[in-house]
């Protein structure tokens, strides 16, 4: 008993070295505070100010295109929002929510491991997910990934395992509407497999699916369709899922990067793992309920390589296929090993060890802090007249840290997509005190400037221009 309380407890350990560990020696900035962490940022602050579920454009006055604003769903955002209200809005509480996040899905990857595949298997796959990179460079931003994973595990648990249908669509539907782009895609890839596997009653038991996710997904639409009578809204919602990003697909560029990118290492070594799980699932060494989370992991791994194809390349968008595999390595190991359960151990160490290298010496993942510094310098300099208002133009790493009651703001997202308007298209009685821009994004407004503003010296990112009113 006191070796098994020891292992949980090195463990619980490692995790936590690897989750608090950041090479600029603050979690709010590794990652750095980037566009689609902003967004989600900016509902959960316009929601504890201003009781908006939205960007907040204007004092009390939302986007309007929440189909837009709302990639990260309101599992995260509304949860958040409420964590700003006791505490306030900062990075710094967003990240340590976010750790929470990870804490509670590396239990759940325990919990959902062991009912599974046992204990052992369990423990290696907390180690194996708990020591890969991009686990946490996913996880510690206020987007989706991870939230919306926990939401899937738990499903595959209940789904699979219980068979508590409903309340296995249930958390389904919690999961895709946490991180649409990514987990939309679950709905086809469990119906494929309810139909590849001929189980009896599998239309009634998706059917009981879909019931259980139909109270989320119209919660969901009554959230982002904000004139759901109105063919426009829908058409606007789906252009922006058929076409959510500002660079080309990488399949259209083909061969030289698409082939770049099927030789790149994360690529190659997650081949490597689906590999040896479908050595394994030949040699018989998955019962058949194992063999359907098998089955269900590669089909959603399927379209998850369809959608990065679609992409220009992004890998976090196979996240969540990234962790079901890690999960399902340590049974393929184990039996097709089991005569010999020490050479899975070992393997197992290898991998880890593999990924731990990785992670502290080779993991690309973004650093810095010059928005937060911005907010920083705002905050201080110009914010102490309450009558300040700031306008932002394209600045969207910056505008979400002040007071949403006192911002002014445009944004791209998506393809050629805006929320808010030109904080310089107001009347002369609403212009900002501030506004800040680069140079060339303030073509079209030199009038404005010329009439209402002066230069000033007050410098929140390079490259930036700000203007006061006189």
């Amino acid at each position: 008993m006191l070796w098994q309380f020891g292992k949980l407890i090195g463990v619980v350990l490692v995790c936590a070295v690897f989750a608090l560990w950041s090479p600029g020696g603050d979690i709010t900035k590794t990652p750095k505070f980037w566009r689609d962490e902003a967004i989600p940022f900016a509902i959960a602050r316009s929601f504890a100010e201003q009781g908006i579920f939205d960007v907040a454009v204007a004092p009390g006055v939302a986007s309007g295109v929440p189909y837009l604003t709302h990639a990260t769903g309101f599992p995260v955002t509304g949860i958040l929002a409420g964590v700003f209200k006791i505490f306030g809005a900062s990075v710094f509480v967003a990240r340590s929510v976010m750790l929470l996040w990870i804490a509670i899905t590396l239990g759940s990857i325990f919990f959902v491991a062991r009912s599974f595949f046992g204990s052992r298997a369990g423990i290696a796959a907390v180690l194996l997910v708990g020591t890969f990179s991009s686990f946490y460079a996913n996880g510690r931003t206020v987007t989706g990934e991870i939230p919306g994973l926990m939401f899937l595990l738990w499903a595959i648990l209940f789904i699979y395992k219980k068979e508590h249908f409903i309340f296995g669509g249930f958390l389904l539907a919690l999961a895709a509407v946490t991180k649409p782009s990514i987990y939309l895609l679950l709905f086809p890839a469990i119906a494929i497999e309810f139909f590849i596997a001929h189980r009896s009653h599998w239309f009634r038991n998706l059917l009981r699916i879909a019931i259980g996710a139909l109270p989320v997904i119209c919660f969901w639409l009554w959230i982002i369709v904000p004139e759901p009578f109105m063919v426009s809204s829908w058409q606007k919602m789906f252009s922006l899922y058929s076409n959510p990003f500002n660079d080309s697909a990488l399949i259209s560029r083909f061969p030289e990067e698409l082939f770049a990118f099927l030789f790149h290492p994360t690529i190659l070594y997650f081949s490597a793992i689906t590999l040896i799980i479908l050595l394994a699932a030949w040699k018989r060494v998955f019962s058949e309920l194992e063999l359907r989370f098998v089955h269900f992991a590669l089909i959603y791994g399927v379209f998850a390589i369809v959608y990065v194809l679609r992409s220009p390349g992004w890998f976090r968008f196979l996240i969540a296929y990234q962790v079901l595999v890690l999960i399902l390595l340590a049974p393929a190991f184990f039996g097709w090993l089991r005569i010999r359960r020490a050479h899975a151990y070992f393997l197992i160490f290898v991998f880890i060890i593999v990924q731990t290298i990785t992670y502290f010496f080779s993991a690309h993942i973004p650093s810095g802090g010059m928005s937060i510094e911005s907010g920083n310098i705002l905050r201080a300099e110009l914010l102490k007249d309450q009558s300040v208002t700031l306008g932002f133009i394209n600045l969207p790493t910056v505008a979400p840290l002040v007071d949403s009651r006192r911002v002014f703001q445009i944004g791209e997202i998506g393809g050629d997509d805006t929320y808010g308007i030109n904080p310089l298209s107001y009347g002369s009685d609403h212009l900002p005190t501030y506004v800040f821009s680069y140079n060339n994004l303030y073509t079209g407004y030199e009038d404005v400037l010329a009439r209402y503003y002066e230069p000033t010296q007050v410098t929140i990112l390079k490259g930036v221009i700000t203007y006061k009113r006189r």
